[in-house]
């Protein structure tokens, strides 16, 4: 619902380019890994995961350290750009009442 609003509000695509803008700059730390959660839309689309539009439940949290120890959804200069079409798709096909 965050980046519905995002997208009504006409900044959605600035905050695609923020976020490869992110990675990009970061990129040059060697001991600093960036992971992305957004795009899990079982996550994501499950309302009742949230709390509000910024904040969701503890499980997500415990979720997505037991990703991290894998390296799921870690987000590299090769796969950015497929990262960010990947939750623009789910985004613009987002439908509520």
């Amino acid at each position: 619902l965050l980046f519905k609003g995002y997208e009504e509000r006409q900044v959605y695509n600035d905050i695609l380019k923020f976020k490869k803008y992110i990675l990009n700059t970061l990129s040059a730390y060697p001991n600093l890994e960036i992971y992305d959660f957004q795009i899990v839309d079982k996550i994501t689309t499950d309302l009742s995961n949230y709390k509000d539009l910024n904040h969701y439940h503890q499980k997500v949290n415990t979720w997505m350290l037991n990703r991290m120890q894998n390296k799921d959804f870690l987000v590299t200069s090769k796969n950015i750009e497929e990262h960010l079409q990947i939750l623009k798709k789910q985004v613009e096909s987002f439908y509520f009442d």
